[in-house]
């Protein structure tokens, strides 16, 4: 008989942790279709990675209001989980976590119980202002769970020191690049990249703020937002300060390799992140990139030798660092040598052969 597997969460709308669910799904799927049965519950079945997921994996809507916890949405979990039967269930960030282990413990379910962190909690919860009646029980009820999945080892760290987590626990699991990574000939063209979420974390208005302060120092590069979420406020925003010509929004791509190979730098303006997709995509194909110096960052990744750091929350320090990079093209190519040699190091051959089991063993 197949093992039943849940993945949870808000929905498949383009994020970070939602290409995380379905490289999952892609993973399991074709290394063990005949031992494991795929289900992904969504608050809301809707985003632009739903056409992404492999065939065979099963949808199923559980209604309520996920991103906080609510007894609707914990009952309905519990009556899909309960017909279903699953021998595993993982979640993804501290809500859906919380509204999982609070469903196994009022309904006294089995199941084998993996929640998945993809960000630095601590700051996570000061810059939502998550209220201390949520934080109380994250902080009493995160060790209820069986493992818990991490992506950086400063998230691991986060969780021991300020969660009480059990380090016997904690598995490590880097991102998940979908295809190996071979060296593609980049043609730059003129202008700075912004791909992600469109967000406050993501603090996607200071691109904007900093180019504007740029533009008093020399002539600058088009920045071009390829992403999906509000955008009006950015339009506000380019039509005040009369930067329409200089901001291109693309919105939502499904495939960004072209931007990566043509940008002149991937710039992150965030405010949290966790180890950040995107900047391990810019730096796989040698894009060289320009990131604030973002609480959780690994440094591993992200350092002064392999990117361009400014101060977070600065336009200021983002105008500084771009306006450097215009006029430092020798240092800005040495940087992006070292990070793609990093990112190789990470992302070899056998990390492509090991990764299927991995997952599998951890999960099921």
């Amino acid at each position: 008989m197949k093992k039943k597997i849940v993945f949870v969460y808000h929905s498949l709308t383009n994020g970070g942790v939602e290409r995380e669910i379905v490289n999952y799904c892609k993973i399991l799927s074709d290394n063990y279709s005949n031992r494991i049965e795929i289900h992904v519950f969504l608050n809301k079945v809707s985003g632009e990675l739903l056409n992404s997921l492999p065939v065979g994996v099963k949808l199923q809507e559980v209604r309520g209001k996920s991103e906080k916890v609510d007894l609707t949405y914990i009952v309905n979990l519990f009556i899909h989980l309960n017909k279903l039967k699953p021998d595993s269930v993982v979640g993804f960030m501290q809500d859906i976590n919380l509204n999982i282990i609070l469903t196994k413990i009022v309904f006294f379910m089995k199941f084998k119980l993996v929640i998945s962190e993809h960000t630095f909690l601590t700051h996570w919860q000061a810059f939502f202002k998550t209220h201390f009646i949520k934080k109380f029980l994250i902080k009493l009820l995160y060790k209820r769970a069986d493992l818990c999945l991490v992506i950086s080892k400063i998230i691991a760290y986060d969780l021991i020191k300020n969660f009480n987590f059990p380090k016997k626990n904690i598995f490590l699991i880097p991102n998940f690049l979908t295809k190996p990574i071979t060296r593609t000939k980049r043609n730059p063209k003129n202008y700075f990249l912004y791909v992600g979420r469109i967000s406050d974390e993501k603090n996607t208005e200071l691109l904007i703020d900093a180019l504007y302060l740029l533009k008093t120092k020399t002539k600058i590069p088009r920045l071009v937002i390829v992403g999906n979420g509000p955008q009006n406020f950015l339009r506000e925003k380019i039509y005040i300060l009369k930067m329409s010509e200089e901001v291109v929004l693309k919105g939502y791509k499904e495939n960004v390799d072209l931007f990566y190979q043509e940008a002149l730098a991937l710039v992150v303006p965030s405010v949290i992140e966790g180890k950040s997709r995107v900047i391990l995509e810019a730096m796989a194909y040698g894009c060289p990139v320009i990131s604030s110096n973002f609480f959780g960052r690994d440094p591993s990744i992200i350092s002064e030798e392999t990117a361009t750091i400014f101060e977070n929350k600065s336009a200021a320090s983002l105008s500084n660092k771009m306006y450097f990079f215009l006029n430092n093209p020798k240092v800005v190519y040495s940087k992006s040598v070292m990070a793609r040699k990093n990112i190789l190091k990470i992302y070899s051959d056998s990390f492509y052969k090991e990764f299927p089991s991995l997952l599998y063993k951890t999960i099921c």
